[in-house]
């Protein structure tokens, strides 16, 4: 408890030093909204955490692998990318979405399926989420027959581009986001 007072104490210090360089009311309150942006700061500051450097160690490529590789260890599954059209799939919502198969280690048996959909565009949902595309079910036609579940994450992280190697460099909250949005997949 003492900890986190001294540190309100802080972000306080560092709102009330802006507000009066800004020429702006202090209320005395850090507020929800307020919290991150104040939290950076008092993190460059007091602890030269500096997070644009902190990205060099997260280019999205890299954090895609091992994210996939940690999942895959912890849960005994392997996840293989498919060409857009396999598994009576006619194809993907964009060129840009990725899809995988997702198989039990053991039996190598199809548990799932999942897409990745890591970059913005025009008209794409704005935030990160994992949805349900499909519930595991029985066929209507055949009940002997099981239709997998098939889930999509959905980010927005920013696109490699070509000869800019820090053109797709993920701040650290961005890959908590992500590996919280892929843990929620129903797959």
């Amino acid at each position: 408890q003492p900890i986190c007072e001294a540190d309100i104490k802080n972000l306080l210090k560092y709102k009330e030093e802006e507000c009066r360089e800004r020429k702006e009311a202090y209320d005395g309150k850090i507020n929800m909204w307020d919290f991150r942006y104040y939290m950076e700061r008092m993190e460059e500051h007091e602890y030269n955490i500096n997070q644009e450097e902190i990205k060099e160690y997260f280019p999205i490529d890299v954090v895609t692998e091992k994210l996939l590789q940690l999942y895959q260890d912890l849960l005994g599954l392997e996840y293989e990318e498919m060409p857009l059209g396999d598994a009576g799939k006619e194809g993907a919502w964009h060129d840009t979405v990725q899809l995988y198969s997702v198989k039990d280690k053991e039996s190598s048996s199809i548990i799932g399926y999942f897409y990745l959909d890591m970059h913005p565009r025009e008209g794409k949902y704005g935030h990160a989420a994992c949805f349900t595309l499909q519930q595991a079910c029985s066929d209507a036609s055949d009940s002997s027959k099981r239709i997998l579940p098939v889930a999509a994450c959905v980010c927005n992280f920013p696109k490699p581009v070509e000869g800019q190697p820090k053109s797709s460099l993920l701040p650290h909250n961005q890959v908590k986001t992500f590996f919280h949005e892929f843990g929620v997949s129903p797959v």
